[in-house]
C-alpha cells in the first residue's frame, strides 16, 4: 500500500477530499496516471501536509483531479492515489521511499485512470460532452421484426491504427516515460480520450465505438508493439507466480525468452520523454523489480542484467528514420554509467545485439532466418555500483565495470553533418567509421552522440573526429543473419581523463579508495558500439579496462 492516499466522501453532489496516512492493507483504491504539464500543479509538501489531512477545498483541485474524484465516487471507490498529492514534493527522502513503491501502487490498484488526452491537470480527463452525430438505418431481423442500426462517425483515430494504443502525438500522456510502467503494470486501465473511453485489462481491450475487435488484439500478441509486449510480459509474470506457488515443477520459460521481452520493453521506454533525466532508471524500476523477482536474470546493474551481461553491454542507438533520437549528452551530471542505456539523454531507438534467433516477417507469421553463434572475448572481472536509494532499481551514485579483453586502437573517421540542422537530424546523418592505426581496415561504428555538436561554441562530446579510441572486443559471432561470418562485436571506449582532466576515484584490490591522478589513462567511458572483422583482434593484446 502507498504511505498516503486521498479519502473521498460523496453526498448530494458534494465531494470532500482529504489526505489520509497509512491506509489499511487491502484497501481498494484507484490510481490516476496523468501529465504534469507546464501549468502550476497542486501538490503536497512538508509545509502543507497537515492542512491536506484536514481537507482539500474542491475549488483548489484542478479539473483532471476533480474528474478522477467523480469517477471514483461513481464506481463506489472511496480512495484515490495521485502522485503529486500523495508524495511529498521537494522532499528527496520521501520521493525515494515512495517512488520505489511505484510498481506495487499501480499493480495493486483496483483501476488506473489514464488521462490520455490531457496535456496538464487543468484540461480535465472526461470525454467531451458534445457527442458525435448519431445515425440510424432501418433494418429487419431474420423473422422480419423491425429494428434500427445505430452508427456514429469515428472521431478518435489513435486506437484504430495497426499498432494499438501506441505512442501517439494526439495523446500527450503516451509520450511520458513515467507512464509506461504504469500502463504495463496496472491490472485494469481506463483510458479517457478526447471523445471516448477505452478499457484495457490483461485479457481484452474495449472501446466505446467497438473499433478494436478481439481478434485484432490476439494478432497483436504475436508482435512486438506495446500490446503484444504487455501481454507477453504479463504472461511471463503469471507463469512465474504459478511456479513459485508450487503449481508447476519446472519453469515454463527460458531466461533467454525473458531477456527478449526485457529488450522490447526497454525499446518502447527509451523512445519516451523524461522531464528529468535523473529519473530514467527509477521510471523503469517497477518493471525491473518484476524481472528481478523471477530470479532468472541474476543481479541488476543499472539497467543491465548479470545473465548474459556481455550481450546486454552491446546495446546501441539505432539511427531511426522516425522522429526520435537522443538529445545532446549531459556532461555536467552523471545519472547512470556510460555502459548503461540509461546514460543516454532524451528519447531514442534502443537496439541490442541478441543471441536469440533472428526473425523476419513472412506475412502474418514469423519465420526463422538464422541463429547467431556467439563466443565470449571478454571477462567481467568486477562490477561495482553505489546507489542513491535503498532500491536496487533506483538512482545510481557511481558505478564502474572492470573488463579484461582484447583491444585494438583505431582512429575516428567522420563526415561532418549539417551544422544548421537540429541534433536529431544530425545524429541520423552522421557516418562514423573506425580505422586501424595502420589504416589497413575500416569498420562502421554506432556512436552514442553527435561527435561535432557544439553548445555555445564549445564541443560537448567526449571524443572528436580524428581522435584515437580503443575498440574492446566483447563477443565473437560465427554466424550472422547474412550467413557464415567471423565478426567481433564490442564497445568503443575513450580515456575519461583525455578530455575532462578530472581525477577519478579508483577502488583498490584491498577495497580502499584512491584518487587516480590525471595522466593515468586506464579509466574509460563508453562512447559507442562497433562491429568489425575478427582479424582486427588476431594477436591483439589483452588489457584490463575500468569503464565508468
Amino acid at each position: 500500500m502507498p504511505r498516503r492516499i486521498l479519502h473521498i466522501e460523496h453526498k448530494n453532489d458534494i465531494y470532500r477530499v482529504r489526505l489520509q496516512e497509512s491506509p489499511e492493507q487491502g484497501t481498494r483504491y484507484i490510481a490516476l496516471s496523468h501529465c504534469w504539464g507546464e501549468q502550476p500543479l497542486l501538490t503536497t509538501t512538508a509545509h502543507n501536509e497537515i492542512e491536506r489531512r484536514e481537507g482539500i477545498q474542491w475549488e483548489l483541485l484542478p479539473l483532471t483531479f476533480q474528474h478522477a474524484v467523480q469517477i471514483c465516487a461513481g464506481l463506489g471507490i472511496e480512495y484515490l492515489w495521485i502522485d503529486s498529492l500523495c508524495i511529498l514534493q521537494g522532499n528527496e527522502d520521501d520521493w525515494v521511499q515512495e517512488s520505489a513503491k511505484m510498481a506495487s501502487i499501480y499493480a495493486n490498484s483496483w483501476l488506473t485512470i489514464a488521462a490520455a488526452a490531457a496535456p496538464d491537470s487543468t484540461h480535465g480527463c472526461l470525454p467531451k460532452a458534445s457527442a458525435p452525430k448519431r445515425y440510424f438505418l432501418p433494418a429487419k431481423t431474420p423473422k422480419e421484426a423491425p429494428r434500427r442500426v445505430y452508427a456514429r462517425r469515428l472521431r478518435t483515430p489513435f486506437h484504430s491504427r495497426d499498432h494499438l494504443l501506441q505512442v501517439s502525438n494526439e495523446l500527450p500522456l503516451f509520450q511520458r516515460a513515467w507512464v509506461f510502467q504504469e500502463r504495463i503494470l496496472a491490472k485494469r486501465v481506463l483510458y479517457l480520450c478526447e471523445d471516448e473511453m477505452v478499457f484495457e485489462c490483461f485479457a481484452h481491450v474495449r472501446c466505446e465505438c467497438s473499433d478494436i475487435p478481439t481478434e485484432k488484439v490476439a494478432q497483436t500478441m504475436k508482435q512486438t508493439d506495446y500490446m503484444g509486449v504487455k501481454y507477453r510480459f504479463q504472461g511471463l509474470m503469471h507463469q512465474w507466480s504459478m511456479y513459485s506457488a508450487g503449481f508447476a515443477k519446472f519453469l515454463p520459460f527460458e531466461p533467454t525468452g525473458i531477456l527478449e521481452v526485457w529488450d522490447h520493453l526497454v525499446h518502447h521506454y527509451a523512445r519516451l520523454k523524461m522531464r528529468y533525466h535523473s529519473d530514467r532508471l527509477p521510471g523503469f524500476g517497477g518493471i525491473a523489480g518484476k524481472f528481478y523477482g523471477t530470479g532468472a536474470m541474476g543481479r541488476y546493474y543499472a539497467g543491465l542484467w548479470e545473465y548474459r551481461l556481455e550481450e546486454c553491454l552491446l546495446w546501441y542507438i539505432y539511427p531511426s528514420t522516425a522522429d526520435v533520437a537522443p538529445l545532446p549528452p549531459i556532461r555536467d551530471a552523471v545519472y547512470a554509467p556510460s555502459w548503461s542505456w540509461a546514460s543516454v539523454n532524451g528519447s531514442w531507438d534502443y537496439r541490442r545485439l541478441s543471441h536469440q534467433a533472428l526473425y523476419v516477417k513472412a506475412g502474418a507469421e514469423m519465420s526463422l532466418v538464422s541463429k547467431m553463434d556467439l563466443t565470449k572475448l571478454a571477462d567481467v572481472v568486477e562490477m561495482q555500483i553505489s546507489l542513491k536509494s535503498p532500491s536496487p532499481f533506483g538512482k545510481v551514485d557511481r558505478a564502474q565495470l572492470t573488463l579484461k579483453a582484447r583491444q585494438a586502437e583505431a582512429k575516428v573517421k567522420y563526415e561532418r553533418t549539417d551544422q544548421n540542422a537540429d541534433y536529431a537530424t544530425r545524429f541520423r546523418q552522421q557516418n562514423v567509421t573506425l580505422a586501424l592505426q595502420n589504416g589497413a581496415l575500416e569498420t562502421k561504428a554506432y556512436m552514442d552522440f553527435v561527435l561535432d555538436y557544439e553548445v555555445e561554441g564549445s564541443k560537448i562530446a567526449p571524443i572528436l573526429p580524428n581522435d584515437v579510441v580503443k575498440c574492446v572486443g566483447i563477443l565473437r559471432d560465427w554466424n550472422s543473419w547474412e550467413g557464415p561470418s567471423d565478426t567481433c562485436h564490442g564497445l568503443v571506449v575513450a580515456c575519461r581523463l583525455q578530455k575532462e582532466g578530472i581525477p577519478t576515484i579508483k577502488t583498490m584490490s584491498d577495497g580502499s579508495l584512491e584518487v587516480v591522478e590525471e595522466g593515468e589513462n586506464h579509466i574509460y567511458e563508453r562512447v559507442g558500439k562497433f562491429e568489425a572483422p575478427f582479424a582486427w583482434f588476431e594477436g591483439a593484446e589483452t588489457e584490463t579496462f575500468i569503464i565508468v
